[in-house]
This record gives structure tokens, sequence and C-alpha cells, in this order.
């Protein structure tokens, strides 16, 4: 009985690793910005076989490499609407994919909070694209590996929001 429950453990553990061998990450934009020295990385995993998109996830490191965060989403719940930046209680990015096609890419709507007390936002067009066997990030139609936020700062009160999102070299 004991040898069965460890090949059974041992087989698991194989079955497991062989499966996250057949995913393939890809690092769509490294995200900066000017409130922080943390590193945020856009990305999505796609599935070896089919090469189609299983997973987007963003990561956030801190300036020494250090991983703080991990959250993931499928694309059905991109396609939803999903919150990739909370603080204070309020949605500060938020990411909407329209026409996806986990073959292809698809629009995705990113939506930036400006000014929390005023609840303004502004939405930025992002595209995400295969190109051969590589997946690209578009931030207003042009190619975009690297994004900075600034951040929308008043006096006395500090932080309220993000003030602009630009594609950097």
């Amino acid at each position: 009985m004991s040898n069965l429950i460890k090949t059974s453990l041992f087989l698991s553990l194989l079955l497991g690793t062989l499966q996250s061998i057949q995913a393939k990450d890809h690092v769509l934009a490294t995200i900066t910005n000017d409130d922080d020295n943390n590193i945020y990385k856009i990305g999505l995993q796609t599935d070896d076989a089919t090469e189609s998109v299983v997973k987007i996830y963003k990561k956030e490191l801190s300036a020494k490499g250090k991983l703080l965060d991990h959250v993931e989403f499928t694309p059905s719940e991109m396609e939803k609407g999903v919150t990739i930046v909370k603080r204070s209680g309020y949605d500060v990015v938020a990411l909407r994919a329209e026409n996806v096609n986990v073959n292809y890419g698809g629009d995705i709507t990113m939506t930036t909070l400006v000014h929390a007390l005023k609840k303004t936002k502004k939405d930025y067009d992002l595209k995400v694209e295969k190109e051969g066997r590589d997946w690209k990030l578009l931030f207003e139609n042009n190619e975009a590996k690297k994004l900075h936020f600034t951040t929308n700062k008043k006096f006395l009160i500090g932080s309220v929001g993000i003030k602009d999102v630009q594609a950097k070299k």
C-alpha cells in the first residue's frame, strides 16, 4: 500500500511538472511608475501544443527583483473585466478584453483611475497580437515593451490616481 501511495505521488508530481513545461511564458510589457521603484510585468502563457492563450498575468517585483505579487486571469475573465491594481479600495487599473481570440489576440481597454475623489477615469486602447510564435502588446497602435505610469499627486493629499500612461523606448 505504501508503494502505491509513493507511486501515485510521484506520478502526480511528474504530470504537474510536464504540464508546466508545456506552457510558454510571454512577457508583453514591463511597467514602471513615478510613485515607487517596483516593476510590474504583464504577460501571457500559451499552450505549447496549440499556441493558444491559457492565462494572462501581472507580476509585481521589487526593485531588486523579489516577487511581491502574482495575479492570473483566464481569457474569459478578461472579457468580463479584471482589476490588476487596487489601492485603498479603489480600482486603479482595470483591463477588459473585446473581440478576443486565444489564437490571434484581441482588443483590450485599459481603464485608469485619474482622480479618486472626483471618480474620473481614462481609457487607453491596447491590442495583443500574435506574430509568428511570439506575442506583442500595442499601446495606442504602436508596439510597446515598456509603459510608464505618471501618478496624479495633489498638494496635502498625495496620490489620487494616474495622470498619464506613456510608452517608453
